[in-house]
């Protein structure tokens, strides 16, 4: 027996490398089931392995403002589950609510891949999770009406699949009663790997690295106080944003030797990157799990970052530390700068790790959650 296909909310274009994006078209390239196809939305040329594999139906999206309706008809049709990444909750909350009322049937599958909050209520909010958690939790602001939205595609739910334990735990919590798992986003361990990384030696100037977009809550101003106080090593930061030129401006007026932002890179640059450097250092205060700590640690290097996320790509004395507040920060990059052994020793471990990410195993994982739950739900009906 065939099913309708299982339709994947997003878009698959080969040009769209952001992190869901590259995520959904990892799974879907390595989509298996021939009585379960997928489908998918893409405006331009899609991804060459996703466009390659028979199991999967691409839908084809007009460029201009009527891709939306196209979306949203789409989106009312018969499929035996639909996937939402949770990138527009608004959006998906009212296709999802209209499929309901026209009674149209199928699972409904979503991910968690950060701890929301209403920036309304953000101080509150976050002072209950942290009481939760046991820790400080530092939230992804969300305006009102999409926190809402969010809430209500995630109560329609047959399952939640959270990408963190940190997280599954937290989706318990805001959702009672909505079943949840836990499935880790994977690597491309073909471009990002420890081969021929070759670390600094006590005489070489150290390389700390940082990769995302220069928002708020990642904190880039941060990286700057460290390469304040750590003159003898380079501080470099890849991405772009918004707070990418003033701090340029910054650098230039303190004038700052040690540190560079050279803008955005493709995943190959980025991976050389990592391996040219000595430790990945992630200031941020509010994530899911950041997929380029997995990265920097398949490439072999030692990783800090907060604690208040707990991710799974790093384990406190182990292959780095998550620093509980910004004294703890500054003792642990204390700790890796002064000490070479140290960063040898826990960049190995990171790049033992990271073998238990590769998106070949991972991805199946993910099509068995959703497969699962798909036929559980035919089962009911």
């Amino acid at each position: 027996m065939t099913y309708n296909p299982v339709l994947f909310f997003h878009c698959a274009d080969k040009s769209n490398t952001n992190a869901q994006s590259n995520n959904t078209k990892a799974i879907l390239a390595r989509w298996s089931c021939e009585d379960l196809p997928a489908a998918v939305f893409h405006f331009d040329t899609p991804d060459p392995a996703v466009a390659a594999n028979p199991n999967v139906r691409l839908i084809k999206l007009p460029a201009n403002r009527l891709w939306k309706v196209r979306a949203f008809l789409v989106g009312l049709g018969k499929f035996a589950g639909v996937y939402y990444p949770g990138l527009a909750p608004t959006f998906d909350n009212r296709i999802l609510g209209i499929r309901r009322q026209l009674g149209l049937g199928g699972a409904v599958i979503t991910s968690l891949e950060g701890v929301p909050v209403n920036e309304s209520q953000q101080s509150a909010e976050e002072q209950r999770l942290s009481t939760f958690a046991g820790h400080q939790v530092r939230g992804q602001s969300l305006k009102p009406e999409v926190m809402q939205a969010l809430i209500g595609v995630k109560g329609y739910a047959d399952q939640i699949i959270a990408i963190s334990p940190f997280l599954q735990r937290m989706a318990s919590h805001l959702w009672p009663g909505i079943p949840t798992s836990c499935i880790p986003l994977g690597v491309n361990l073909r471009c990002f790997n420890a081969s021929g990384r070759v670390p600094h030696g006590t005489n070489q100037r150290l390389r700390v690295i940082c990769a995302g977009s220069f928002q708020f809550h990642k904190r880039p101003e941060f990286f700057l106080e460290l390469a304040r106080r750590y003159p003898q090593a380079d501080f470099i930061w890849y991405g772009d944003g918004a707070m990418r030129a003033p701090l340029l401006d910054r650098v230039r007026s303190e004038r700052l030797q040690n540190v560079s932002f050279p803008g955005s890179v493709n995943a190959e640059a980025l991976a050389e990157a990592f391996r040219a450097a000595d430790i990945f250092s992630m200031p941020s205060v509010a994530e899911g799990v950041p997929k380029v700590t997995q990265e920097a640690a398949a490439c072999g290097l030692p990783v800090v970052c907060m604690h208040y996320y707990e991710p799974f790509s790093v384990i406190d004395g182990v292959n780095g530390y998550q620093a509980t507040d910004d004294a703890a920060y500054f003792s642990h990059m204390d700790e890796l700068i002064n000490d070479p052994s140290l960063r040898k020793r826990m960049g190995a471990a990171s790049a033992e790790m990271a073998k238990d990410w590769n998106w070949d195993q991972l991805a199946v994982r993910w099509q068995e959650a959703i497969r699962d739950v798909v036929f559980q739900k035919a089962g009911q009906a």
